[in-house]
């Protein structure tokens, strides 16, 4: 597969409103394209801890950006700490910035924030992709551009998808202040080890999440270190 294939087909004279206005459009086919890629790859990595997962997806996402037109205006950046509206208004130190996974910027007009979690059923790794993924767009440590969703991507490393997603929307009922309503719904472009999900919350908050299966097989086992 080309890796830009895809992106580059976007008409190079958009302008950087139209791109934003289809931000999610060029996100979508970004991250598909990036996975795409890490297959590849044998979904190479040094371990299956969260950072050595994200990193090499966000080089992934590089390869996919280097291949676009020059006057591309996507830009993704790697862990960029973002102050919160209480440190803003001077209640809270900033030495305790919120760190999203990643930043994507679509020219001036247009921030979405990205943040990444291990997953599998059990180890309480929905929990913590609940109580520190999920709710520091919630609770508004990260927040997108007005309008805009933001992102989850979550790496399933080992167990079933169908019940990863589950134990995720358990861990959700189990907030005092999230029910039902917040819950991840219906697969809204699953494909091959790449599965999209939508959620809303508060205040016409919208989140995005990306499960990505990256579970190794004996193959891929042999060529990732140990």
């Amino acid at each position: 597969m080309n890796s830009g294939s895809r992106l580059m087909n976007k008409p190079a004279e958009w302008t950087v409103k139209r791109a934003a206005e289809a931000i999610e459009e060029l996100v979508d086919d970004l991250f598909r394209e990036a996975f795409a890629i890490w297959v590849a790859g044998s979904l190479f990595r040094k371990t299956d801890e969260e950072s050595c997962c994200a990193v090499v997806f966000y080089g992934c996402c590089l390869r996919v950006l280097d291949s676009m037109a020059d006057d591309t205006p996507l830009c993704l950046q790697w862990e960029s700490g973002q102050p919160t509206r209480e440190m803003l208004a001077g209640r809270e130190h900033p030495k305790t910035f919120a760190k999203p996974d990643m930043v994507l910027t679509c020219g001036h007009r247009c921030i979405i924030r990205i943040e990444a979690k291990r997953l599998m059923s059990g180890q309480g790794l929905p929990k913590k992709y609940v109580k520190e993924g999920m709710r520091r767009f919630i609770d508004g440590k990260y927040s997108s551009t007005s309008g805009k969703p933001g992102y989850m991507l979550g790496f399933v490393v080992r167990g079933e998808m169908e019940k990863v997603v589950l134990a995720i929307n358990k861990a959700i009922m189990t907030e005092p202040d999230l029910g039902t309503s917040d819950q991840l719904g219906t697969a809204t472009v699953p494909q091959p080890r790449f599965t999209r999900f939508e959620s809303m919350h508060v205040d016409e908050l919208r989140l995005i999440h990306n499960l990505l299966d990256v579970r190794l097989t004996p193959g891929h086992a042999s060529a990732t270190s140990p």
